[in-house]
């Protein structure tokens, strides 16, 4: 076999019978003739996937030694230094055993004779020096691990030993004795002075099951409580007086708890290591070192506790039988090199395996059916069983190499440093979920009977296949990452159906998969191909039946199999399918939300070149772009939309598509993909802000002083209140209740120097400035008497948001009474300027130097801070320079979230200043995204009926997010006249240009909560939803542009949609014709039958039209129009419009009563040329005004006046309409666009200047809307 691999790199040129016998693991059972491809093993739905047990002698006393976590293990760079470490003697392999680190259990496979490959195909040296020189490397290595071993277990107490009783010295809170269980105890808890427990008591077992407070000093009174209600937990699970699947519960609470709050991981490691000291129960000891061996593998001790830990352990190590072993498990695994934790809490599979001291054994499945089982870590991460399975296959490179999870919802690429626990344990999460969603009521007896700790494999499954393709043009050298390949690429072209493979080109690879799956054809096996859909795609499968495709399959495995050895069907294999453009492509089924002509439905490749779009029908590339025309990619956070934004400089023929918008479920694996194959586009994964440059101390110094003396001036100007409080309430206010040297020492660790604080400017000392457990007893600047009784409460809901209620104690608020806090502050103060300015004091006082910055009481605070620096800024210059130096001051942190929270609220400080005041508190919605330092999200809708995802600011203008539309959807920056449009129900209003739309959704939300209150439960309410529509609001003839792909399908739509609203005057023979065209457009050339047009009909006629259409006459134009593309019927749609000289024309309907000689009813119709009044529904027009005849218009809620004439002679208009404010807004914007400079160029014919001063012609219209600038007289 030695000389069989090392002729294998030679044998893709020539063919050797026997060269690629031993390659893959043989599969999990004998397989029927022929060998299916793909084959499941038989027993699949009862094969566990992952396995509990590890088998062990039950007679041993002492239980076997554990397995070396991931991170102590060194992995070999090849299997020939692998070999060479099997050639030690026995003696030192023996005496490597010696200890319980160094074993690990042996890996599962179920193929046969695979534990023999590596030592197999391993390159043994003939050198017999460099033998000698190698042993004596390894065996003085082993003794150095010895001498580590024997040092550890007979001095462990003299080695720097930490003794935990000096941590809980530093660090530990005051418990109060107290009885329990009695009525005394109760009595007692109220009086005054109480007993302190020692400390020495306080590293030792408790015999209760309550503690007054958490151990280690907590600044979160949320994290307190979760810390009394774990220790409550935890006693009750080590007295065992529970079910076991109560024990699970309790185990995955606890170490979830430690997961999502990592200001609690000491605290769980603190009572477990108390709870496990001077225990009198064995049984009892068991279970909590069982539950700090769980600890372990899922989150590490901090930096303050890890040497006191490491100490504990140490001492530990003298215990016997399984206690030993858990020890020794905590101490190779509490120095866990990897970067972040585990994410779940542990699965019951895991909980079995440790309570066995054993690991859990994985089976990962290949493309070709087999499978390998190997033994993972708890520890290990997917990149870490990337490596195990390369070393149990003797795969030389792993690059490009991953692992999938396959589960019923589809497949997904599991990221080299996801724990592959983690992935079991979100599995069984939602097994679980949907057990319980099965058996939810009918036999609850039944379903409690069947959980067990071994989970069968189902629909989850772990995939080993390649995902990135550097060099998808070579044929590897490696025999086992061909045939790897090789069963990927069959896969491929079988069953995913990737390449345009034509009949001829299926038929071949057929054959040569039939060599390699049947080996030399015989006679009378034609019962082996009957299993077409194994060699053929569907695509071309389903063109003749099975019977007539096995005779088929026959003769092309003897005219292209026959002959060839296995390894070469596999390399011709390859190579044919490697000739296809498309291979190391991986393939993405995507909606495009844009307008051409392709279709939406297509498919988006992504390769090492660059990204494709693909034509799903017959695999065609439309468009490629390389990775160095790709600009940016985003992710968008709240939908299934992936942005793909291209450089400005491209030339080609997608030039017009600059932005392509995706959407589809695999955004996150489409992202992660093109992000491993260019790191360079990871700019969506990194959080949204420019890096952070640690500044020096000279800079902290200067920022420190800009704040002191934004204090001063703030004093100076006398607009504060002057505080009552002695200079120690700082303290008393804001940390516990300790000792003397405590508080000094954390003064010193937290807060700094006394002499600092201490500093005390015209009796404001620094107590007023920073943070307060406690409800202040007076606002912080002068106010009236009514006003400081708001600004209490304003604290006060202040401090219950932060998660701080009266007397420090906890309030827990649900989300929506969270929003509704923040609404309650933000709309108390936007009342009032000078509670607004109090409103940011206080922020600004609970911000400043809290003793823990990564507190959530802290981060709630700062959250708030930067919602208001979103919001509203504070009107008194001094209070705003204060809150930027503070900023600044803060911002210069780049290691907590404070300094992220600072650093954002500074960018919206930055966004506010200069724009227009908020009307409205934030809603929902905005407070939501901006307290978790996100940009607003909404969608906006078109008129097709689309829409897209947009971020933008909360001080975000329209005309700013128009801008991000237009780049959206690819619409030239130079396209003009398009506007917001708030909707609801049937009516609709353009946004102004300077209006914020964070204020418009705060009126929406306002709007709803309003009629939910008061809406009438017994009579059914039919609920209208605002929604963003983005159109074309100015038609002049300089902001069109028909040449534009894009504008020209906006405005295609806009049309159809004024159609069927009837804002379009329509004859029957128009009526016809435009059917017939959007027929043409939708349904393509008309054939033979004739089509029911009612449908087509209704996307492009109103209502009362479409029963009045005669479908023969449109079938008949319809069958004129054949051969026309859609793009020419849309143009000729366009043009059958524009016979109406007013089709640019806005139209709204309006009541007259000024005269009698027209009708009540009529069209207001607005257009670059000026006002029209018009019959209802008809063409005919009874007067039109230009915009210079219009001396002025008066809008009010339900009319509208004009005035025409001349200053001698004038007229007026009154017109009753509800949309009289959208019709004014229109007629100012006109004639603001036609008096600008640019619009006096362009019109033709202007002869002789106008007059200026009050006594000439006025320029624009006069309005109570838009106030004229005074005229100013030019003196000479």
């Amino acid at each position: 076999m030695e000389l069989e691999n090392r002729g294998l790199e030679k044998s893709l040129s020539s063919s050797p019978a026997n060269a690629m016998q031993i390659v893959l693991p043989e599969p999990s059972h004998p397989p029927p003739p022929p060998p299916p491809f793909n084959q499941q093993p038989a027993k699949a739905n009862d094969e566990p996937i992952y396995e509990a047990v590890l088998p062990r002698d039950e007679d041993n006393v002492s239980p076997p030694p554990l397995p070396t976590p991931p991170h102590k293990l060194i992995r070999a760079k090849s299997p020939a230094i692998e070999s060479a470490n099997r050639s030690i003697s026995p003696a030192a392999t023996a005496a490597a055993l010696s200890s319980p680190r160094q074993s690990r259990p042996s890996s599962r496979t179920s193929g046969t004779g695979g534990a023999n490959w590596k030592h197999n195909n391993g390159f043994i040296e003939d050198t017999t020096e460099r033998d000698q020189r190698r042993k004596f490397r390894v065996e003085k290595k082993l003794q150095e691990m010895e001498n580590i071993q024997e040092k550890m277990n007979v001095e462990p107490l003299h080695d720097n030993y930490h003794d935990i009783l000096e941590f809980a010295e530093n660090y530990f809170n005051a418990h109060e004795r107290s009885p329990e269980g009695t009525i005394i105890a109760t009595l007692k808890r109220k009086s005054k002075s109480l007993e302190k427990i020692p400390m020495y008591e306080m590293v030792s077992f408790h015999r209760g099951s309550t503690i007054p407070t958490s151990h280690i000093h907590m600044y979160d009174p949320d994290n307190i409580t979760i810390a009394i209600s774990i220790f409550r937990d935890l006693c009750k699970y080590t007295r065992g007086d529970i079910k076991q699947d109560n024990e699970v519960q309790i185990i995955q609470s606890i170490i979830g708890a430690g997961i999502n709050r990592e200001e609690l991981r000491d605290e769980i490691f603190v009572q477990c290591m108390r709870q496990a000291t001077n225990n009198p129960s064995i049984e009892s000891t068991e279970r909590v070192w069982l539950l700090i061996c769980l600890a372990i593998v899922a989150f590490q001790p901090s930096k303050l506790l890890y040497k006191y830990f490491v100490s504990f352990l140490r001492k530990n190590l003298q215990c016997e039988g399984k206690l030993k072993q858990y020890v020794q498990w905590c101490l190779d695994n509490c120095k866990n090199t990897k970067v972040s934790c585990r994410q779940y809490p542990p699965s019951t599979v895991e909980i079995a395996a440790m309570r066995r001291l054993g690991t859990i054994v994985c089976r990962f499945f290949f493309l070709d059916g087999r499978t390998k089982a190997i033994d993972i870590h708890p520890t290990d991460t997917a990149s870490d069983a990337v490596y195990k399975l390369a070393d149990k296959l003797c795969l030389r490179s792993i690059d490009g190499w991953s692992i999938y999870q396959s589960r019923s919802d589809g497949e997904e690429h599991v990221r080299a440093h996801y724990y592959l626990y983690d992935i079991i344990a979100a599995w069984q999460s939602k097994q679980q979920i949907k057990q319980t969603t099965q058996s939810s009521s009918s036999f609850p007896s039944l379903s409690r009977r069947s959980s067990n700790t071994t989970l069968t494999s189902g629909e989850n499954r772990f995939i080993f296949k390649r995902r990135l393709f550097r060099h998808s043009r070579e044929i590897s050298q490696d025999p086992i990452e061909v045939n790897l390949l090789y069963a990927q690429a069959v896969y491929c072209v079988v069953k995913c159906d990737d390449f345009p493979v034509s009949e001829k080109v299926a038929l071949q690879l057929a054959g040569l998969q039939c060599q390699v799956s049947l080996g030399d054809p015989k006679e009378s096996t034609l019962e082996y191909y009957a299993d077409v859909e194994n060699y053929l795609p569907f695509r071309i499968s389903r063109i003749r039946s099975s019977d007539t495709w096995v005779p088929i399959l026959a003769q092309a495995h003897q005219q292209y199999g026959a002959g060839r050895s296995e390894v070469m069907a596999k390399v011709l294999y390859l190579s044919c399918v490697m000739q296809y453009p498309l291979y190391g492509t991986t393939m993405f089924h995507v909606t495009y939300r844009g307008y051409w002509s392709y279709g939406n439905t297509l498919i988006l490749g992504v390769n090492c070149e660059g990204l494709m779009l693909i034509k799903p029908e017959d695999k065609f590339v439309m468009y490629e772009f390389r990775y160095t025309d790709v600009e940016s990619i985003f992710l968008d956070p709240s939908d299934c939309f992936l942005t793909i934004n291209l450089m400005r400089h491209q030339n080609d023929n997608a030039s017009a598509h600059k932005c392509f918008v995706f959407e589809t479920q695999q955004k996150s694996e489409i992202g992660s993909l093109i992000v491993s194959y260019c790191p360079g586009l990871a700019g969506w994964i990194i959080e949204n802000e420019a890096p952070v440059k640690a500044i020096t101390n000279d800079d902290r110094i200067r920022l420190y002083h800009n704040v002191i003396n934004c204090r001063r001036n703030l004093i100076d100007s006398d607009m504060l209140n002057k505080p009552q409080d002695t200079p120690g309430s700082f303290l008393k206010n804001t940390l516990r209740r300790l000792s003397k040297h405590k508080l000094e020492k954390l003064w010193a660790e937290h807060i700094g120097s006394l002499s600092e604080h201490g500093e005390t400017y015209k009796g404001f000392s620094g107590s007023y400035w920073s943070f307060s457990r406690q409800p202040i007893s007076q606002s912080l600047s002068r106010l009236s008497e009514q006003d400081e009784q708001i600004a209490l409460q304003m604290f006060h809901i202040i401090l219950k948001y932060a998660g701080l209620g009266q007397n420090g104690e906890v309030v827990r608020r649900a989300e929506d009474e969270h929003v509704t806090l923040i609404q309650n502050v933000m709309e108390r103060s936007m009342r009032k300027e000078s509670l607004l300015c109090e409103l940011y004091l206080q922020l600004i006082k609970q911000t400043t130097e809290h003793p823990d910055p990564n507190s959530r009481v802290n981060l709630r605070h700062w959250a708030l801070l930067s919602l208001t620096c979103s919001v509203i800024l504070p009107p008194q210059r001094n209070i705003r320079k204060y809150l930027i130096a503070h900023l600044r001051k803060c911002a210069g942190d780049c290691v907590t979230e404070e300094g992220k929270y600072a650093r954002f609220a500074e960018k919206c400080v930055s966004k506010t200043q200069g724009t227009r005041r908020r009307q409205w508190p934030p809603s929902r919605e905005e407070i939501l995204c901006t307290i978790n330092r996100r940009l607003i999200y909404a969608r906006f809708h078109f008129m097709d009926g689309q829409y897209h995802a947009i971020e933008f600011h909360p001080s975000s203008t329209a005309k700013d997010v128009v801008e991000i539309v237009k780049n959206k959807i690819g619409l030239r920056k130079t396209a003009m006249g398009y506007a917001i449009y708030e909707v609801l129900g049937n009516s609709e209003r353009s946004l102004v240009a300077e209006e914020k739309l964070a204020d418009v959704m705060s009126k929406w939300e306002r709007y709803r909560n309003a009629n939910t209150g008061t809406a009438n439960t017994s009579k059914p309410i039919r609920k209208h939803s605002h929604i963003f529509l983005f159109k074309k609001h100015l038609f002049l003839d300089q902001y069109m542009d028909l040449d534009d792909p894009v504008e020209k399908e906006l405005l295609y739509h806009q049309v159809l949609h004024g159609l069927r609203c009837d804002r379009f005057p329509v004859t029957d023979n128009e009526a016809v014709m435009l059917t017939s065209l959007q027929a043409q457009v939708e349904l393509g050339d008309c054939e033979d039958t004739i089509l029911e047009y009612r449908q087509v009909s209704c996307h492009c006629l109103p209502s009362r039209l479409v029963t009045n259409i005669p479908n023969e006459d449109v079938a008949m134009h319809h069958q004129s129009l054949r051969g026309m593309t859609s793009a020419e019927a849309k143009k000729a749609f366009l043009n059958l419009i524009k016979s109406w000289p007013l089709h640019r024309a806005t139209i709204f309907d309006v009541m007259q009563s000024f005269t009698s000689n027209w009708p009540r009813v009529l069209w207001l119709a607005v257009d670059q040329a000026g006002l029209h009044l018009l019959e209802h529904r008809s063409r005919n027009a009874l007067c039109s005004y230009e915009y210079d005849s219009i001396l002025s218009y008066s809008p009010a809620v339900n009319c509208l006046m004009i005035i025409t004439g001349s200053d001698k002679k004038q007229s007026k208009i009154i017109l009753t309409t509800s949309q009289a404010f959208q019709v004014a807004n229109l007629i100012r914007e006109y004639t603001e666009v036609l008096q600008s400079p640019q619009a006096f160029k362009k019109r033709e014919g202007g002869g002789g200047g106008r007059k200026n001063g009050m006594n000439g012609s006025s320029s624009r219209p006069v309005s109570i809307l838009h106030k004229p600038a005074p005229a100013i007289e030019l003196q000479t």
